[in-house]
């Protein structure tokens, strides 16, 4: 029995260690976060985890205006959040602090971009015992990133999402194309 005993604790142990060695490898910046084992759907399922039922979406343009940067049309990305808290305590200390995107239909990755939010207030959003919230975060446009890409050209996001500064998951938006404001 005492074999079985300390088995288990080593396991339990072990996949303690993996755990936390994947939650700081994925928040070492500009790290792609990795493809799903299928390509993404139109019909994503919320993800469970702890007391958070958690589900995303993305908007993605390439803007050309008023008028186009040297640098060429700005990329920009919306990422929705709806947090719902099913359990009895007050959750807090969201964030997102990257995506990755990849082409709809593919394992193949687009980009990887910081993320911030996208309302100064949202940092400070707490989510009480039954409630939902929609949070949104944008990708850091202190520099201009401007891929070629056309118009109606599906891309899903890959999006690390952490709470209470100690748990994260990786959400995957439903796909969506990608349109241009003229």
């Amino acid at each position: 029995m005492n074999q079985k005993l300390a088995a288990l604790v080593l396991i339990v142990i072990s996949l303690t260690g993996i755990g936390a060695f994947s939650f700081i490898a994925l928040n070492a910046n500009s790290q792609q976060i990795p493809p799903p084992f299928v390509p993404s759907t139109y019909d994503i399922e919320p993800v469970s985890s702890g007391a958070l039922i958690l589900s995303a979406e993305a908007i993605f343009w390439l803007d050309f205006m008023p008028s186009v940067p040297e640098e060429g049309p700005p990329f920009y990305v919306v990422i929705k959040i709806n947090i719902t808290n099913t359990g009895s305590s007050i959750i807090g200390n969201f964030s997102a602090p990257r995506t990755t995107l990849y082409y709809n239909g593919t394992l193949t990755a687009f980009a990887t971009l910081e993320l911030e939010s996208a309302v100064q207030y949202f940092k400070a959003v707490e989510v009480g015992p039954g409630e939902s919230f929609v949070m949104e975060f944008i990708n850091e446009r202190s520099t201009i990133f401007s891929p070629s890409v056309d118009e109606g050209t599906g891309l899903y996001a890959r999006i690390f999402f952490v709470w209470e500064n100690v748990n994260g998951v990786i959400l995957t938006s439903p796909p969506a194309a990608v349109g241009y404001t003229y």
